[in-house]
């Protein structure tokens, strides 16, 4: 019915049927390149788009050191007029924040 559609896949140019060898070779074939696809498919989403290589790997570890550096630090010192303070067995919380009392006012209480 639909000859022209036929033509590539099991005859040549000079219009001989194809070997019977042809269509085991073309479906193993096909099998071996949807892996490839889907292999590569799915590296990409667990690699990234980028394995640490390529032209964007610099790009991307300027990106990374800028955000480790601007990145809060985990625990250490906070800047400021604020001070952590123990409230003891009878508060509600371990810690409380409050803002730093001035000197002349500690030496008054």
């Amino acid at each position: 019915m639909f000859p022209i559609l036929r033509f590539p896949y099991d005859v040549d140019i000079l219009n001989q049927p194809a070997p019977k060898w042809y269509s085991q070779y073309r479906f193993y074939l096909s099998i071996l390149v949807g892996t490839c696809i889907i292999g590569t498919l799915a590296g990409i989403s667990y690699y990234g788009p980028v394995a640490g290589h390529g032209l964007l790997s610099h790009d991307l570890q300027m990106i990374q050191n800028e955000r480790r550096r601007q990145r809060p630090e985990v625990s250490g010192t906070i800047r400021g007029d604020i001070e952590a303070v123990s409230t003891g067995e009878a508060g509600d919380t371990y810690v409380q924040v409050r803002k730093k009392q001035k000197q002349e006012e500690e030496h008054n209480d």
